[in-house]
């Protein structure tokens, strides 16, 4: 069904083409039309291209063979634009693998058995920067890391993330981030960083208020709205994240899927522990929603509390992995 809908798009423009009765632009036309570069332009058959060329030219009113030219260019885009994701994806393993290592772009280029100038060019293309600014911003994303979830000196943190000196770190570092590393550190040294974590993450984990879960007391801050503590659950899963809370009834009831260690892993559980003394005191924690049976992982998005005809519900949405097969489960 795909190919019947790829060859009628390119029989239409070979009509198109036809129509117009430009003879001498055709060909040009489709080489424009489909963008054709030095990275899809050798996964062309050139040879059975340009003999195919030369029958149209001889018979300028073929549309079969006009449709079979497109659909030639067409396919060789298609296999460039695959072989440029493969080609950004190389590049981004290199470097995410090999930040700290000090080697000149030659040398990336010799490893990556490209040309250099041609790496330089794509790179450019493709990420809208230089080579050396594209390993620097990895540099710093490994940077950023060290600083809010170690304490190594910010010297250290230099050196492991591959800056000769800690002057030009601080530099890259500044330029790119708006403050400095010590400023960095300071501003966001409550923050939990995984480290899977890309730039975009981190930028919103730096927009979230961290929320210590502790049995001390929380101050109020409208005088509406009562809040209550919840008690740290237990040590194994020492933090509240993605949570939900009601009361129901004069009890109060929380639960929670996140889990560092499991997360990881690809498996939330959703735990939940209860409160008949307005958060005073809690019961043991609970399992509320564990993985299937045939113990394949399992990810569940945040526990959603709802009161229908007098009745507490619990949805839990569920996915066997990241955006793959949805189920919603409710618990009463």
């Amino acid at each position: 069904m795909l190919d019947d809908v790829i060859l009628q798009s390119d029989e239409a423009f070979a009509r198109e083409l036809l129509e117009k009765k430009d003879q001498v632009n055709i060909i040009k036309e489709i080489f424009d039309r489909f963008s054709i570069d030095c990275i899809n332009a050798h996964a062309l058959d050139s040879v059975k291209l340009d003999s195919a060329i030369e029958q149209f030219n001889e018979t300028p009113d073929n549309l079969a063979l006009l449709t079979e030219i497109i659909k030639s260019v067409h396919a060789s885009v298609n296999s460039g634009q695959q072989e440029e994701q493969h080609l950004a994806l190389r590049i981004t393993e290199y470097l995410n693998s090999k930040y700290n290592e000090t080697k000149t772009i030659y040398q990336i280029a010799e490893e990556l058995n490209i040309s250099y100038y041609y790496l330089s060019h794509f790179v450019k293309k493709h990420f809208g920067m230089s080579l050396t600014a594209l390993r620097n911003k990895v540099r710093i994303l490994k940077a950023k890391f060290a600083l809010v979830m170690t304490d190594n000196s910010i010297s250290d943190i230099a050196t492991d993330c591959g800056f000769e000196n800690i002057s030009y770190f601080a530099e890259v570092f500044t330029k790119q981030e708006g403050m400095s590393p010590r400023g960095y550190r300071s501003q966001y040294e409550d923050k939990i960083y995984f480290d899977f974590y890309d730039d975009e993450d981190m930028a919103f984990a730096n927009m979230i208020d961290s929320v210590r879960v502790t049995d001390t007391d929380v101050a109020v801050v409208n005088t509406d709205v009562k809040v209550s503590t919840v008690i740290t659950p237990d040590d194994k899963y020492k933090f509240l994240h993605e949570a939900a809370i009601i009361e129901y009834h004069g009890t109060l009831f929380a639960s929670w899927y996140n889990c560092p260690e499991k997360e990881l892993q690809g498996h939330t559980p959703i735990r939940g522990k209860r409160s008949n003394d307005g958060g005073a005191t809690w019961s043991d924690v609970e399992v509320v929603d564990e993985q299937a049976d045939d113990g394949d992982s399992i990810i569940f998005c945040p526990p959603v509390y709802g009161i229908c005809d007098d009745k507490l519900y619990m949805l839990a949405n569920e996915m066997v992995a990241h955006d793959r097969v949805h189920a919603l489960n409710h618990h009463v």
